[in-house]
């Protein structure tokens, strides 16, 4: 699928001619129309040693300054070449930007202070006179493709679709470039591929897209490993992306995939692969079992060199899709925003139709938009935000506040003895005044409130429900729904405390509960017989 090197080709080869020829493209944007690219997640960097680092360090300073030669590394010792390898692929994985640079040949040691390590360019800057102009040359051609990518303003999931759809409607996956010799590689693995030569391969796909979300200072990865096109099927070399969205989750995205070749040429965009969990299942297959990472026991490319991601990184890979999905505008979910610590601040730019900045063409009339506060989602629709915007304009406030408290209540158990539970505690205040019942913003609006739950091994899946608590520590039913790890029910009260738990007897053992009750309903029955059988022997 277009992965460039096998892993066989980098232990054996190593020594004579270590070519690690990635086909990662990338280029620094230097218009005055974007900021140049830097690695928005450097989890690679993060796994590498000292002399890892050090070498990782002397790509980075070589390439940046353009230096051309050799890059000389003042050390006491040899690298070993499993530590080289491993420092040229974090370097490629995070500098999609350094895409004229295409590996390295033999390095050689002095044997007492100096490493010294030959580059290899890419094919048209190796046979350029001037190399520095030719770069520049390539440079300005990407920086005048990809200013036509970039759009000032928009929310992450905007700016992330654009990319995605751009990217397939500009390039076609070049499947003669998978067939070149092993060692050849041309332009398809590199961003230049994407966005000058408009046919590239796996990399060429993940690596611009990588490029993009730098730019767009969003977190994103690019991730090596084996692909199975079905269950059973061979494994393929292949690349993809892990992208961090305002959720704080990562969701996995293969823009390959979703550019499939087709057998009369047509072009098709789908979203198969776009911004997906882990454990989505397509065409048969989870995620996680068609592509398989290198460092994650993948098979066919780069195997021990490549650095762990999971071993070294703060991330959550979602097991579900992101919440909004395209194609689905008449009924959309639109995420406004992700709250930092405990808060989301919705600023009335965000719904002013007079401001540049405002998504309610985003939610559409028919749609709705979801705020997420503390891990706790507060979904409106179209109407409610409007009517929030007019309570804004007449009260004279610019923001209303979304929140939930987690704290510890004090309960009544069926025998009035105290026992404790975590309770979630959601709220709105308008600008600084809470917000106890929505039907004062605007007439008819309501909330839908989706608290994340864990369920464990003592849940009881029929008895899960959500519960409000009053004053006095007793617990009533909430209409609620269980699904994908939330329990979520619509509310137009914002001063309610809800427990959820499959057991509100508390420390009493539901299984006893449940035994006593058999135990009552025997006696029950046995008694209404014994009544039955009085009368009628009268």
């Amino acid at each position: 699928m277009g992965m460039s090197m096998s892993k066989s080709r980098i232990i054996a080869t190593f020594v004579v001619v270590m070519m690690l020829s990635f086909s990662f493209a990338g280029f620094a944007i230097q218009s005055d129309d974007a900021d140049a690219a830097e690695p928005s997640y450097k989890v690679f960097y993060d796994s590498l040693n000292a002399d890892e680092k050090m070498v990782y360090d002397a790509f980075v300073d070589y390439a940046d300054n353009e230096k051309l030669g050799d890059i000389e590394i003042d050390i006491n010792h040899m690298v070993d070449s499993d530590s080289m390898s491993k420092a040229l692929y974090a370097f490629k994985w995070e500098h999609p930007e350094y895409f004229w640079i295409e590996g390295i040949d033999t390095y050689t040691f002095d044997g007492s202070s100096k490493l010294t390590i030959p580059v290899e360019f890419i094919e048209p800057v190796a046979e350029a006179t001037d190399k520095a102009d030719k770069i520049d040359l390539l440079q300005s051609a990407v920086d005048a493709e990809v200013d036509r990518y970039i759009t000032e303003g928009k929310l992450r999931y905007d700016l992330i679709k654009g990319f995605h759809d751009r990217i397939i409607d500009n390039c076609r996956y070049d499947k003669p470039a998978t067939l070149l010799p092993q060692g050849t590689y041309d332009n398809a693995y590199n961003i230049l591929g994407v966005f000058c030569d408009e046919e590239a391969v796996c990399q060429g796909y993940a690596m611009a897209m990588k490029y993009l979300c730098d730019i767009a200072d969003i977190p994103c990865i690019n991730i090596s490993g084996d692909a199975y096109t079905e269950p059973g099927s061979a494994p393929e070399g292949h690349m993809w992306n892990y992208i961090q969205m305002d959720d704080g989750k990562w969701y996995c995205l293969d823009v390959t995939w979703d550019d499939p070749t087709t057998s009369d040429g047509r072009d098709i965009l789908r979203f198969d692969y776009f911004l997906v969990g882990s454990n989505t299942v397509i065409d048969g297959m989870k995620f996680i079992e068609s592509h398989v990472p290198d460092y994650d026991g993948g098979l066919s490319d780069f195997g021990s060199v490549i650095p762990s991601v999971t071993s070294v990184a703060p991330m959550t890979l979602s097991t579900t899709d992101y919440p909004i999905r395209p194609g689905s505008e008449s009924d959309m979910n639109y995420l406004i925003g992700d709250g930092e610590d405990d808060i989301f601040v919705l600023k009335k730019e965000l719904i002013d139709p007079n401001d540049d900045k405002n998504i309610l063409d985003k939610v559409g009339s028919k749609g709705k938009a979801t705020i997420i506060a503390n891990g706790v989602k507060f979904t409106m629709s179209y109407d409610a935000l409007k009517q929030i915007l007019a309570e804004m304009e007449s009260e004279g406030s610019d923001r209303f506040v979304f929140g939930c408290e987690v704290r510890e209540v004090t309960l009544k158990d069926i025998f009035s003895n105290d026992y404790t539970r975590n309770a979630h505690v959601p709220y709105i205040i308008n600008g600084t005044v809470p917000v106890f019942d929505l039907e004062d913003v605007g007439t008819g609006i309501s909330v839908t409130i989706s608290i994340p739950y864990e369920k464990t091994d003592d849940d009881f899946d029929f008895l899960l429900k959500t519960w409000s608590v009053d004053s006095d520590g007793e617990l009533d039913d909430v209409d609620s729904t269980y699904e994908d790890g939330y329990m979520t029910f619509t509310t137009d009260e914002m001063d309610e405390v809800y427990v959820i738990t499959s057991n509100p007897l508390g420390d009493f053992p539901i299984l006893y509960a449940g035994l006593a009750g058999v135990g009552v309903a025997l006696l029950a029955i046995i008694l209404f017989i014994l009544i039955i059988r009085f009368f009628a022997r009268r």
